[in-house]
């Protein structure tokens, strides 16, 4: 089958935070199952990165901006020309489907509040091409911009969500949001988000014996956005455990470049 993956992120921004991770590791996870999967996606400065020494990649120019291969998935980065927090502005999206949507057979749109999925689900809905949109727990508005995002809904998200083919839910509770906000529950398709395997483990007791940890010690494993709420469920874990707070450590998976405070105390 050939697959349109349209995502706001990709990799190598990693810096975005779990969707360029997740829409990376089932692009490749479909290409290893032998589809051909293209993931359209925005230049958050490609050149930048292919400059440096640090990162290992490589891309060529295409039509429609950069390209990248990389696993047997092909990646297209769109010229960003403006740009807000992590929303930007592709005018070549509509380029790029008049001339390349037509090779797909499925489109999957991974967030909601940004422009690339819905100018690609109107042209998927021009070109009768079903489309599946996957909000990663966007679909209620919360925590900052709520009028935005309103205000997105009632301008391109209610169709974005209703002119789906289906639409997928990641746990229970989103399936619930989804259903009590409007959509009927036949279209909602409950799919777990996946964990990827290292290819290999490092010793059990190298991650202690690094940082200071005593065996005794109890550890908890926070996989997730960190975020200010963070210190919050440290506590929360602590009490319902029944530790003191400075008796227990917290280890988060994730990008903590924004965050070093947070990364100082709980690294």
């Amino acid at each position: 089958m050939r697959i349109l993956n349209v995502t706001e992120t990709y990799a190598p921004f990693l810096e975005f935070g779990g969707p360029p991770v997740k829409v990376r590791a089932l692009s490749e996870g479909l290409a290893r199952r032998g589809h051909q999967v293209t993931v359209l996606s925005a230049d958050w400065g490609l050149e930048k990165r292919l400059q440096s020494q640090e990162e290992k990649i490589t891309a060529e120019r295409s039509p429609f901006g950069w390209r990248r291969n990389e696993n047997g998935v092909q990646a297209i980065y769109l010229p960003t020309w403006m740009r807000y927090r992590a929303v930007s502005w592709n005018p070549a999206v509509k380029r790029y489907c008049r001339a390349r949507l037509q090779n797909f057979d499925i489109v999957h749109i991974f967030g909601l509040y940004d422009l690339l999925g819905p100018a690609v689900a109107a042209a998927s809905r021009k070109r009768n091409l079903p489309y599946v949109l996957e909000p990663i727990g966007m679909f209620v508005p919360i925590v900052r911009n709520l009028w935005l995002k309103r205000m997105y809904h009632a301008v391109w998200g209610r169709q974005l969500l209703e002119k789906a083919s289906a639409v997928i839910a990641t746990s229970e509770q989103e399936t619930d949001e989804l259903v009590e906000g409007g959509l009927p529950g036949a279209r909602v398709v409950l799919r777990r988000n996946g964990v990827e395997a290292p290819a290999s483990w490092p010793p059990r007791g190298m991650f202690r014996k690094a940082h200071g940890i005593s065996p005794e010690a109890k550890v908890v494993l926070f996989l997730g956005r960190l975020s200010a709420a963070f210190r919050r469920r440290r506590r929360w874990c602590c009490f319902w455990g029944g530790y003191p707070p400075r008796k227990v450590r917290t280890c988060s998976c994730g990008h903590l470049r924004n965050f070093p405070a947070a990364a100082s105390e709980y690294q």
